[in-house]
């Protein structure tokens, strides 16, 4: 996610630029908060402000020089002294051959400042965290780590307490729609309000509902619009199209989110809070067992939401 520069997160800014002022910097840093709310962002500006020189136009703020000799490496994802550790595509954790080949390179680049942004840290294997965690016990001269971590419970408290925390809220109503201002390129007050809704305060996660998931959202309040309904025909329709569309994983996702904010009152069409709890934990496990079960994503569907007319029959 890029806009141009850091929106919300102040005083996680303010305390970064303090250090960058003071020369005393912490070997290893630790974003944490909630997913697509821009610690990703603010860790790139925050390395890219440590390797290259804070730049003039906006004292406070996180800037970076972009005349500096590093810049066009590291714009280029070449600099031997900025590197990042993530997922290899079509995986859903970073191996400890990946830990070892980054490291490896550390010890080839300069002895001037080095960063690694490990992103997400709860994505290492087991084994791939304790190889990083000797890294952040003796870190080299110059090196820089910034973890960036979407649930902190999943992280070893050794790795946790070799760090210094940064805590990342979700966005208000208005820095929001300044981000989608800044990337939309719209002022679609419906769309927007609509993203509003769907993401909790994370402009990631609304980016992502742009297009597809907007319809699906909008198809699923028409469905909970109608609550109870006898019928099974809409449930049947509904699971079909988002099988033909390929859409299934993101129907489940929002139907899950729906839910979610039923059971914690948090919606207008709430029925029973507890009522929705029991439902959601229900729905949650049999996703995840659904291939288990030898589940069809349409017909996990289907039986998902003939659960939610089942329930607002009470």
């Amino acid at each position: 996610m890029e806009v141009g520069h850091i929106v919300g997160h102040e005083g996680v800014e303010q305390s970064l630029l303090q250090l960058l002022g003071s020369g005393n910097l912490p070997h290893a840093f630790l974003f944490h908060g909630c997913k697509g709310i821009g610690k990703r962002l603010t860790a790139e500006f925050f390395a890219r402000s440590l390797l290259c020189g804070i730049g003039d136009d906006e004292s406070d703020k996180l800037t970076y020089d972009t005349s500096h000799k590093l810049y066009p490496q590291i714009e280029a994802g070449s600099s031997p002294d900025f590197l990042v550790l993530e997922p290899e595509e079509g995986k859903k954790s970073i191996s400890i051959n990946q830990v070892r080949t980054t490291l490896g390179k550390l010890s080839l680049s300069s002895d001037g400042q080095r960063v690694v942004i490990v992103d997400a840290a709860e994505q290492l294997t087991n084994q791939a965290a304790n190889a990083l965690l000797k890294t952040l016990e003796e870190p080299g001269q110059g090196v820089h780590l910034i973890l960036i971590s979407h649930n902190l419970s999943k992280l070893l408290p050794t790795i946790i307490s070799r760090c210094r925390q940064f805590r990342f809220s979700p966005l208000t109503s208005d820095q929001l729609i300044d981000v989608f201002m800044h990337i939309l390129k719209t002022e679609d007050e419906s769309s927007m309000h609509t993203l509003l809704r769907m993401c909790a305060g994370s402009p990631g996660e609304a980016l992502r509902y742009v297009g597809q998931g907007l319809e699906i959202y909008q198809e699923l309040e028409g469905f909970f619009g109608q609550l109870p309904i006898v019928s099974t025909s809409p449930v049947t329709q509904l699971a079909a199209n988002w099988q033909k569309s390929k859409s299934t994983d993101m129907a489940a996702e929002l139907l899950l989110k729906k839910i979610s904010r039923l059971a914690k009152g948090q919606d207008p069409s709430d029925y029973t809070s507890l009522l929705w709890t029991d439902l959601y934990l229900k729905i949650e496990n049999r996703f995840q067992n659904m291939e288990e079960f030898n589940l069809t994503p349409q017909l996990t569907l289907e039986t998902t939401l003939m659960d939610v007319v089942s329930s607002t029959h009470i």
